[in-house]
Protein backbone atom coordinates (compact mmCIF):
# COMPACT_ATOMS: atom_id res chain seq x y z
CA UNK A 1 0.00 0.00 0.00
CA UNK A 2 1.41 3.55 -0.81
CA UNK A 3 0.15 6.31 0.76
CA UNK A 4 -0.50 9.42 -1.99
CA UNK A 5 -0.66 12.85 -0.04
CA UNK A 6 -2.70 15.48 -2.06
CA UNK A 7 -3.48 18.88 -2.11
CA UNK A 8 -1.00 21.90 -1.70
CA UNK A 9 1.24 23.08 1.13
CA UNK A 10 3.96 25.18 0.31
CA UNK A 11 6.84 24.49 2.76
CA UNK A 12 8.53 27.86 3.57
CA UNK A 13 9.77 26.89 7.18
CA UNK A 14 13.61 25.71 7.79
CA UNK A 15 14.54 24.07 10.75
CA UNK A 16 16.26 21.34 12.17
CA UNK A 17 14.15 18.56 13.92
CA UNK A 18 16.82 17.39 16.48
CA UNK A 19 15.19 17.95 19.50
CA UNK A 20 12.13 15.93 20.64
CA UNK A 21 9.97 16.55 23.52
CA UNK A 22 11.25 12.97 25.64
CA UNK A 23 8.95 13.20 28.52
CA UNK A 24 5.78 11.64 28.24
CA UNK A 25 4.66 13.05 31.58
CA UNK A 26 4.79 13.42 35.26
CA UNK A 27 4.09 11.22 38.22
CA UNK A 28 0.10 10.12 38.41
CA UNK A 29 -0.41 9.54 41.93
CA UNK A 30 -2.95 12.82 42.19
CA UNK A 31 -5.35 10.19 39.80
CA UNK A 32 -8.68 11.60 41.53
CA UNK A 33 -9.95 8.16 40.10
CA UNK A 34 -8.35 6.34 42.46
CA UNK A 35 -9.49 8.44 45.18
CA UNK A 36 -13.52 7.74 44.42
CA UNK A 37 -12.40 3.82 43.44
CA UNK A 38 -11.04 4.09 46.92
CA UNK A 39 -14.68 4.52 48.40
CA UNK A 40 -15.73 1.96 46.78
CA UNK A 41 -13.16 -0.38 48.15
CA UNK A 42 -11.52 0.88 51.88
CA UNK A 43 -14.53 2.84 53.70
CA UNK A 44 -15.66 0.27 56.55
CA UNK A 45 -18.32 3.34 57.19
CA UNK A 46 -19.82 6.15 55.93
CA UNK A 47 -17.04 8.54 57.84
CA UNK A 48 -14.58 6.90 56.30
CA UNK A 49 -16.42 6.81 52.74
CA UNK A 50 -16.30 10.66 53.40
CA UNK A 51 -12.61 11.08 53.75
CA UNK A 52 -12.28 9.58 50.35
CA UNK A 53 -14.68 11.48 48.93
CA UNK A 54 -13.01 14.39 50.45
CA UNK A 55 -9.52 13.23 48.59
CA UNK A 56 -11.33 11.73 45.77
CA UNK A 57 -13.95 14.47 44.75
CA UNK A 58 -12.68 15.91 41.43
CA UNK A 59 -15.34 15.80 39.00
CA UNK A 60 -13.21 15.58 35.78
CA UNK A 61 -10.67 12.94 34.79
CA UNK A 62 -7.11 13.52 35.52
CA UNK A 63 -4.72 15.51 33.40
CA UNK A 64 -1.53 14.21 35.69
CA UNK A 65 0.31 11.04 33.58
CA UNK A 66 2.33 8.11 34.22
CA UNK A 67 5.77 8.64 34.56
CA UNK A 68 7.48 7.64 30.86
CA UNK A 69 9.97 9.22 28.71
CA UNK A 70 11.09 8.66 24.94
CA UNK A 71 14.30 6.38 26.25
CA UNK A 72 16.02 7.90 23.09
CA UNK A 73 14.96 10.23 19.66
CA UNK A 74 12.78 7.25 18.32
CA UNK A 75 11.00 6.64 21.48
CA UNK A 76 12.58 2.90 21.90
CA UNK A 77 13.61 0.57 25.11
CA UNK A 78 16.39 1.18 26.97
CA UNK A 79 19.44 -0.39 26.60
CA UNK A 80 19.26 -1.92 29.81
CA UNK A 81 15.84 -3.79 29.69
CA UNK A 82 15.58 -7.26 30.09
CA UNK A 83 13.06 -6.84 27.03
CA UNK A 84 16.30 -5.74 24.63
CA UNK A 85 18.19 -8.56 25.19
CA UNK A 86 15.11 -11.21 24.52
CA UNK A 87 12.93 -9.48 22.17
CA UNK A 88 13.65 -9.45 18.38
CA UNK A 89 14.54 -5.61 17.18
CA UNK A 90 11.16 -6.11 14.28
CA UNK A 91 8.89 -9.09 16.21
CA UNK A 92 9.72 -8.36 20.09
CA UNK A 93 7.69 -11.13 22.11
CA UNK A 94 5.25 -13.52 20.84
CA UNK A 95 2.59 -11.09 19.36
CA UNK A 96 4.03 -7.96 20.34
CA UNK A 97 6.76 -5.50 18.16
CA UNK A 98 9.26 -3.45 20.14
CA UNK A 99 8.41 -0.48 18.30
CA UNK A 100 5.56 0.09 16.09
CA UNK A 101 3.22 2.88 15.00
CA UNK A 102 5.11 6.83 15.25
CA UNK A 103 8.04 4.98 16.99
CA UNK A 104 8.44 2.89 14.43
CA UNK A 105 12.67 3.50 13.54
CA UNK A 106 11.96 5.01 10.03
CA UNK A 107 9.78 7.43 11.31
CA UNK A 108 11.95 9.25 13.81
CA UNK A 109 12.50 11.83 12.17
CA UNK A 110 8.77 12.60 11.71
CA UNK A 111 8.11 11.73 15.48
CA UNK A 112 10.93 14.44 16.36
CA UNK A 113 9.31 17.12 14.22
CA UNK A 114 6.25 16.61 15.59
CA UNK A 115 6.87 16.53 19.36
CA UNK A 116 9.73 19.81 18.43
CA UNK A 117 6.61 21.88 17.21
CA UNK A 118 4.65 20.62 20.10
CA UNK A 119 1.80 19.67 17.75
CA UNK A 120 -0.39 18.41 21.02
CA UNK A 121 -0.49 19.68 24.13
CA UNK A 122 0.28 16.26 25.50
CA UNK A 123 3.45 14.36 24.15
CA UNK A 124 1.90 11.39 24.60
CA UNK A 125 -0.80 11.84 21.92
CA UNK A 126 1.59 11.99 19.41
CA UNK A 127 2.74 8.13 20.08
CA UNK A 128 -0.85 6.96 20.37
CA UNK A 129 -1.31 7.83 16.96
CA UNK A 130 -2.15 5.17 14.60
CA UNK A 131 -0.89 5.06 11.37
CA UNK A 132 -3.01 4.56 8.69
CA UNK A 133 -0.41 2.60 6.60
CA UNK A 134 2.56 0.76 7.27
CA UNK A 135 5.44 2.84 8.77
CA UNK A 136 7.57 3.05 5.72
CA UNK A 137 4.69 4.30 3.37
CA UNK A 138 4.33 6.72 5.85
CA UNK A 139 8.27 7.28 6.03
CA UNK A 140 8.07 7.56 2.26
CA UNK A 141 4.98 10.27 2.35
CA UNK A 142 6.79 12.33 4.74
CA UNK A 143 10.30 12.20 2.41
CA UNK A 144 7.92 13.32 -0.75
CA UNK A 145 6.31 16.66 1.24
CA UNK A 146 9.80 17.99 2.48
CA UNK A 147 12.36 17.48 -0.12
CA UNK A 148 12.15 20.35 -2.82
CA UNK A 149 14.45 20.75 -6.20
CA UNK A 150 17.52 22.51 -5.38
CA UNK A 151 20.42 23.98 -7.40
CA UNK A 152 22.07 20.95 -6.32
CA UNK A 153 18.94 18.83 -7.11
CA UNK A 154 16.75 18.20 -4.12
CA UNK A 155 16.91 19.58 -0.41
CA UNK A 156 14.93 18.68 2.33
CA UNK A 157 12.76 20.83 3.98
CA UNK A 158 10.42 21.35 7.31
CA UNK A 159 6.96 21.88 7.59
CA UNK A 160 5.60 24.70 10.06
CA UNK A 161 3.37 23.52 12.41
CA UNK A 162 0.13 23.34 10.48
CA UNK A 163 2.01 21.91 7.48
CA UNK A 164 2.35 19.52 9.87
CA UNK A 165 -1.08 19.36 11.30
CA UNK A 166 -2.13 18.49 7.21
CA UNK A 167 0.19 15.51 6.95
CA UNK A 168 -0.45 13.88 10.70
CA UNK A 169 -3.89 14.19 9.47
CA UNK A 170 -3.94 12.55 6.16
CA UNK A 171 -1.50 9.59 7.32
CA UNK A 172 -2.58 8.91 10.64
CA UNK A 173 -6.17 8.57 12.50
CA UNK A 174 -6.13 9.80 16.29
CA UNK A 175 -5.02 8.73 19.47
CA UNK A 176 -7.46 6.06 20.86
CA UNK A 177 -9.49 5.17 17.83
CA UNK A 178 -8.07 1.61 18.52
CA UNK A 179 -9.95 1.19 20.99
CA UNK A 180 -13.43 0.55 21.29
CA UNK A 181 -16.01 1.98 24.23
CA UNK A 182 -18.23 -1.08 25.64
CA UNK A 183 -20.57 -2.21 28.13
CA UNK A 184 -19.83 -4.84 30.98
CA UNK A 185 -22.47 -7.36 30.71
CA UNK A 186 -22.33 -7.46 34.37
CA UNK A 187 -22.96 -4.17 35.27
CA UNK A 188 -26.36 -3.36 36.77
CA UNK A 189 -27.94 0.29 37.62
CA UNK A 190 -27.55 -0.56 41.71
CA UNK A 191 -25.61 -3.84 42.27
CA UNK A 192 -26.93 -5.74 45.50
CA UNK A 193 -25.25 -5.49 48.85
CA UNK A 194 -23.16 -2.18 47.33
CA UNK A 195 -22.02 -0.20 50.36
CA UNK A 196 -24.06 -1.85 52.88
CA UNK A 197 -23.27 0.20 55.49
CA UNK A 198 -23.43 3.82 53.98
CA UNK A 199 -26.72 1.40 52.46
CA UNK A 200 -27.97 0.85 56.00
CA UNK A 201 -27.38 4.76 57.35
CA UNK A 202 -29.19 6.09 54.10
CA UNK A 203 -32.43 4.21 55.08
CA UNK A 204 -32.28 4.59 58.57
CA UNK A 205 -32.28 8.59 58.51
CA UNK A 206 -30.12 7.92 61.20
CA UNK A 207 -26.71 10.41 59.22
CA UNK A 208 -28.13 13.24 56.95
CA UNK A 209 -24.59 12.85 55.05
CA UNK A 210 -25.03 8.88 54.40
CA UNK A 211 -28.01 9.39 51.40
CA UNK A 212 -25.14 12.28 49.63
CA UNK A 213 -22.73 9.99 49.74
CA UNK A 214 -24.52 7.02 49.07
CA UNK A 215 -25.19 8.50 45.64
CA UNK A 216 -21.97 9.57 44.87
CA UNK A 217 -21.06 5.88 45.69
CA UNK A 218 -23.46 4.99 43.17
CA UNK A 219 -22.27 8.24 40.51
CA UNK A 220 -19.02 6.36 40.95
CA UNK A 221 -20.61 3.08 39.79
CA UNK A 222 -21.45 4.30 37.07
CA UNK A 223 -18.30 4.96 35.72
CA UNK A 224 -17.40 1.38 34.20
CA UNK A 225 -19.57 2.29 32.01
CA UNK A 226 -17.10 5.35 30.40
CA UNK A 227 -14.10 3.51 31.23
CA UNK A 228 -15.18 0.12 29.56
CA UNK A 229 -12.75 -0.47 26.87
CA UNK A 230 -12.38 -3.57 23.99
CA UNK A 231 -9.30 -3.47 21.71
CA UNK A 232 -10.03 -2.86 18.09
CA UNK A 233 -9.21 -5.58 15.89
CA UNK A 234 -7.69 -3.46 13.89
CA UNK A 235 -4.64 -3.98 16.11
CA UNK A 236 -4.10 -7.85 15.67
CA UNK A 237 -4.52 -7.45 12.19
CA UNK A 238 -1.85 -4.64 11.98
CA UNK A 239 0.54 -4.52 14.75
CA UNK A 240 3.30 -2.30 13.26
CA UNK A 241 0.57 1.08 12.90
CA UNK A 242 -0.18 0.81 16.78
CA UNK A 243 1.81 1.38 19.68
CA UNK A 244 -1.40 -0.19 21.54
CA UNK A 245 -1.22 -3.87 22.68
CA UNK A 246 -3.82 -6.48 21.28
CA UNK A 247 -5.59 -8.13 24.86
CA UNK A 248 -8.06 -10.81 24.72
CA UNK A 249 -10.78 -9.12 26.88
CA UNK A 250 -12.35 -6.30 27.34
CA UNK A 251 -10.81 -3.97 30.24
CA UNK A 252 -11.34 -0.76 32.08
CA UNK A 253 -9.27 2.36 31.59
CA UNK A 254 -8.12 4.81 34.08
CA UNK A 255 -9.71 7.68 31.70
CA UNK A 256 -8.38 10.89 30.49
CA UNK A 257 -5.10 10.50 28.66
CA UNK A 258 -4.69 6.69 30.19
CA UNK A 259 -6.67 5.72 27.40
CA UNK A 260 -4.99 1.64 27.38
CA UNK A 261 -4.75 -0.71 30.74
CA UNK A 262 -2.17 0.12 33.55
CA UNK A 263 -0.53 -2.21 35.81
CA UNK A 264 -0.90 -1.04 39.39
CA UNK A 265 -4.23 1.09 38.36
CA UNK A 266 -5.59 -2.27 37.64
CA UNK A 267 -5.72 -3.04 41.18
CA UNK A 268 -7.64 -0.31 42.47
CA UNK A 269 -10.05 -0.84 39.65
CA UNK A 270 -10.15 -4.85 40.30
CA UNK A 271 -11.27 -3.80 44.32
CA UNK A 272 -13.51 -1.38 42.85
CA UNK A 273 -15.16 -4.09 39.98
CA UNK A 274 -15.96 -6.15 43.46
CA UNK A 275 -17.93 -3.82 44.96
CA UNK A 276 -19.93 -2.76 42.08
CA UNK A 277 -20.29 -7.12 41.72
CA UNK A 278 -18.51 -6.85 38.69
CA UNK A 279 -16.25 -10.33 39.14
CA UNK A 280 -16.27 -10.76 35.54
CA UNK A 281 -15.10 -8.32 34.30
CA UNK A 282 -13.11 -7.99 37.01
CA UNK A 283 -11.52 -11.75 36.16
CA UNK A 284 -11.19 -9.73 32.27
CA UNK A 285 -9.10 -7.62 33.77
CA UNK A 286 -6.43 -9.97 35.39
CA UNK A 287 -6.41 -12.20 32.05
CA UNK A 288 -5.04 -9.52 30.37
CA UNK A 289 -2.61 -8.95 32.64
CA UNK A 290 -1.57 -12.22 32.26
CA UNK A 291 -1.55 -12.73 28.85
CA UNK A 292 0.95 -10.20 29.24
CA UNK A 293 3.35 -12.03 31.87
CA UNK A 294 2.89 -14.54 29.40
CA UNK A 295 4.17 -13.05 26.53
CA UNK A 296 6.66 -10.27 28.35
CA UNK A 297 8.14 -12.09 31.66
CA UNK A 298 6.79 -9.12 33.52
CA UNK A 299 3.44 -7.05 33.66
CA UNK A 300 4.72 -4.07 31.54
CA UNK A 301 3.61 -0.60 32.92
CA UNK A 302 0.80 -0.56 30.67
CA UNK A 303 -0.41 -1.83 27.24
CA UNK A 304 1.58 0.05 24.96
CA UNK A 305 4.76 -0.96 23.01
CA UNK A 306 6.86 1.91 25.10
CA UNK A 307 6.15 0.42 28.22
CA UNK A 308 7.36 -2.85 27.80
CA UNK A 309 10.68 -2.72 29.22
CA UNK A 310 9.36 -1.79 32.77
CA UNK A 311 7.00 -2.61 35.51
CA UNK A 312 4.64 -1.16 37.84
CA UNK A 313 4.48 -2.30 41.60
CA UNK A 314 3.56 -5.88 41.59
CA UNK A 315 0.05 -6.11 42.87
CA UNK A 316 -0.86 -9.25 40.22
CA UNK A 317 -1.36 -11.57 43.38
CA UNK A 318 -3.14 -9.37 45.37
CA UNK A 319 -5.69 -9.00 42.82
CA UNK A 320 -5.34 -12.83 42.41
CA UNK A 321 -6.48 -13.11 46.05
CA UNK A 322 -9.10 -10.47 45.94
CA UNK A 323 -11.03 -12.00 43.11
CA UNK A 324 -10.79 -15.42 44.53
CA UNK A 325 -11.79 -14.30 47.98
CA UNK A 326 -15.07 -12.02 46.31
CA UNK A 327 -15.69 -15.12 43.99
CA UNK A 328 -15.78 -18.14 46.58
CA UNK A 329 -12.94 -20.72 46.98
CA UNK A 330 -15.00 -23.30 45.16
CA UNK A 331 -15.43 -21.59 41.48
CA UNK A 332 -12.07 -20.61 41.27
CA UNK A 333 -9.95 -23.18 41.10
CA UNK A 334 -9.33 -22.76 37.38
CA UNK A 335 -8.23 -19.33 38.16
CA UNK A 336 -5.07 -20.28 40.73
CA UNK A 337 -4.51 -22.85 38.36
CA UNK A 338 -3.66 -20.40 35.66
CA UNK A 339 -1.91 -17.93 37.82
CA UNK A 340 -0.05 -19.69 40.46
CA UNK A 341 3.24 -20.32 37.34
CA UNK A 342 2.40 -16.51 36.38
CA UNK A 343 2.79 -15.27 39.56
CA UNK A 344 5.84 -17.43 40.29
CA UNK A 345 7.56 -16.05 37.08
CA UNK A 346 6.09 -12.30 38.26
CA UNK A 347 8.21 -13.03 41.29
CA UNK A 348 11.34 -14.08 39.46
CA UNK A 349 11.23 -11.23 37.33
CA UNK A 350 11.30 -9.30 40.46
CA UNK A 351 13.72 -11.38 42.09
CA UNK A 352 16.79 -11.72 39.85
CA UNK A 353 19.04 -9.38 38.32
CA UNK A 354 18.79 -6.80 37.17
CA UNK A 355 15.58 -6.27 39.05
CA UNK A 356 16.89 -7.57 42.21
CA UNK A 357 20.44 -5.82 43.82
CA UNK A 358 21.81 -6.40 47.73
CA UNK A 359 23.16 -3.27 49.58
CA UNK A 360 25.06 -3.67 52.81
CA UNK A 361 24.61 -1.35 55.47
CA UNK A 362 27.20 0.29 57.82
CA UNK A 363 26.71 -2.96 60.36
CA UNK A 364 27.60 -5.00 57.65
CA UNK A 365 24.09 -6.38 57.19
CA UNK A 366 22.69 -7.29 53.29
CA UNK A 367 19.25 -5.93 52.33
CA UNK A 368 18.34 -7.82 49.37
CA UNK A 369 15.87 -5.32 47.19
CA UNK A 370 14.01 -5.12 43.85
CA UNK A 371 13.94 -2.09 41.88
Amino acid sequence: MRIHVTGSTPCTCLASCTASDRELGVGHMQHPVWGVILLLTVCSSHATAGRHLTQGSATNLPTAANNSSVASSTGMIDSNSSAVATGDSNTGFPGYPLSAGLLAPELVVLLSAIQEQRLYNDSKTAVDLVLKAPASDVASAYQSVTTVPSTSGTSRISLDRGQLHWFVNRTMDPAGSDLIQCQAPDWQPKPPDFLPRLTAAADSGSDAAAKDLLQFGLAVHNLWGLLCRQVSPNVSAALQQHSLLPLPNRTIVPGDRFRETYYWDSYWIVRGLLVSGMNDTAASLLDNLFAMLERVGHVPNGARVYYLNRSQPPLLSAMVRALYEASGAATQLPLLQRALPLLVTEHQYWTRPPKALNISDANGNVHSLSR
